[in-house]
């Protein structure tokens, strides 16, 4: 099987839908295209991690106050982060990405080299994505109704096929 062909948009959701959640074969973290970077996500500003706090011994841990043992960070998050809002806005904007020049070159790399376990290419969309969303840590600022113009797309050998690590807007404009 060639991993560079045209793919159809029913492949592409698939392989959306089929990647979240599932563990990477190289990291072991769940793919997480929809659910951080779509509309598994509710709002652009939550991406927070909770931590538990524990003291040294494991006496020590259960005299502490529990109001002092849980701690939310969200360090992790980027200081700029985008999302696409609609999941057929996503299935249109990888269904461009990966039929695209640069996305067919990404997946032949797969076909030519057959160690190769993983890619990931920052992708320019030929039609930009409408309905993105930003979020700016620093400032708090969100902005919505801004373009795609391009993507990031993270893929791994998966077997005969690939896994979908991450896919997420990356040049994000107002027009």
């Amino acid at each position: 099987m060639s991993y560079q062909k045209t793919y159809t948009y029913q492949e592409v959701h698939d392989l959306l839908c089929e990647s979240e959640g599932r563990p990477s074969p190289k990291s072991k973290q769940d793919g997480h295209a929809i659910g951080l970077h779509a509309d598994g996500r509710e709002d652009i500003t939550h991406r927070n991690k909770t931590v538990l706090i524990l003291a040294e011994t494991i006496e020590q841990s259960r005299r502490m106050d529990p109001k002092n043992g849980v701690r939310i960070e969200n360090k992790w998050a980027p200081g700029v982060d985008s999302r696409f809002t609609s999941r057929a806005d996503m299935v249109k904007a990888l269904y461009q990405a990966i039929n695209s020049g640069a996305g067919q070159s990404l997946l032949q790399q797969f076909d030519v080299n057959k160690s190769q376990k993983e890619a990931k290419k920052v992708i320019p969309l030929a039609k930009p994505i409408p309905r993105i969303e930003r979020f700016t840590k620093s400032t708090g600022a969100i902005e919505r109704g801004l373009f795609a113009h391009a993507v990031f797309l993270y893929i791994l050998r998966l077997g005969s096929g690939v896994h979908l690590q991450t896919f997420y807007p990356s040049d994000v404009r107002t027009s």
